[in-house]
């Protein structure tokens, strides 16, 4: 989703950028498209494809919940149902607004082993204070 023209298997692992997402609603009804936030944003994305009906209602409602905390941490929330070819379902990817990805989590049809919503702030949080320049990325 981050970085452009790049496959989804290549790239989700941690350290590397996710793949691009063209034009995916949102289960708000926007459409969304990474581009318009790259270098501008870091994001959330939840993708509840393949999960219990029930569950996943609970956790987007938990998660819509922090959606202040997300756009504080100045980040984008992106939730949807829809399946990301290439992306394990369900899913939660965080990743900053350079492209990388610092955190994946999937999970079964349950949803048990997706993080909490506050720990989505506490990656966000540190997404925020990490320095490539001072871990030697800056070139």
């Amino acid at each position: 989703m981050l970085l452009p023209h790049v496959e989804v298997a290549e790239r989700l692992r941690r350290g590397g950028g996710p793949p691009t997402l063209h034009a995916q609603a949102d289960v708000s009804g926007t459409r969304f498209r990474y581009r318009d936030i790259w270098q501008r944003a870091n994001i959330v994305l939840v993708c509840l494809a393949g999960a219990d009906l029930g569950a996943a209602e609970h956790y987007e409602e938990a998660i819509e919940d922090r959606r202040d905390g997300v756009t504080a941490a100045d980040a984008r929330l992106v939730v949807t149902w829809d399946a990301i070819a290439g992306l394990p379902a369900p899913s939660v990817v965080i990743g900053d607004r350079r492209g990388e990805v610092h955190h994946l989590s999937t999970a079964d049809s349950s949803l048990a082993a997706l993080p909490a919503p506050a720990e989505l702030l506490e990656w966000l949080h540190y997404v925020q204070m990490r320095c490539p320049e001072c871990e030697g990325e800056w070139r």
